[in-house]
């Protein structure tokens, strides 16, 4: 390894011409504490989890339990990941334990004031489907007491499951020579009613 010196009109500033002594640095001050009941709950976690940020945290310690001497770096190729991510996973199961990995935040935004009235707005919605954001405003605001612009309206209906579907007049597209076979063949029945 050899140090070279850089001139800079502020200061000189020392360059090093190989990453070695970070990679050794980030290869012995991130070590993970193994235990067999974490790496098993990690596997099953990456194999059942449906979120997939869930998935690349697993997979992340799973690989830095299998291979502790391996650098940020290459378990963030082996995850997908950035070295950043590595490390802050192998940080918060240090610190947290493995119940900080496997959680989501939940999502931020304005429709977390409505915890305790999301079961009855859903319900709600779902018995009688609003026909705008407007109508559905006016349910929500008449359920929880709190206005909701119509682009959070449609977010929290949204997360209630309901989504909008365009409208076509019916019949649509038919076909007129068939309608009129389907009224010729409806007249008699027309006719002794």
């Amino acid at each position: 390894m050899r140090i070279v010196s850089i001139s800079n009109k502020r200061r000189r500033t020392p360059l090093i011409d190989n990453n070695l002594i970070l990679k050794v640095i980030y290869t012995t001050l991130l070590i993970v504490k193994y235990s067999k009941e974490a790496y098993a709950r990690l596997k099953k976690e990456s194999e059942a989890a449906s979120s997939g940020i869930i998935r690349k945290r697993c997979r992340a310690l799973m690989s830095k339990m299998s291979e502790p001497k391996l650098s940020s770096e290459r378990l963030a190729a082996i995850a997908g990941c950035s070295r950043n991510f590595v490390d802050s996973m192998i940080h918060s199961y240090n610190n947290e334990g493995i119940d900080s990995v496997l959680r989501v935040a939940p999502i931020p935004g304005r429709p977390g004031r409505l915890k305790g009235h999301m079961d009855e707005i859903s319900s709600r919605l779902e018995s009688k489907p609003p026909r705008s954001s407007a109508e559905a405003a006016d349910i929500i605001r008449d359920i929880s007491g709190i206005v909701f612009s119509l682009t959070w309206t449609r977010e929290i209906m949204h997360r209630c499951g309901l989504r909008f579907i365009k409208t076509q007049p019916i019949p649509g597209r038919a076909c007129p020579q068939k309608q009129n076979e389907w009224v010729s063949a409806l007249q008699p029945v027309m006719d002794e009613a």
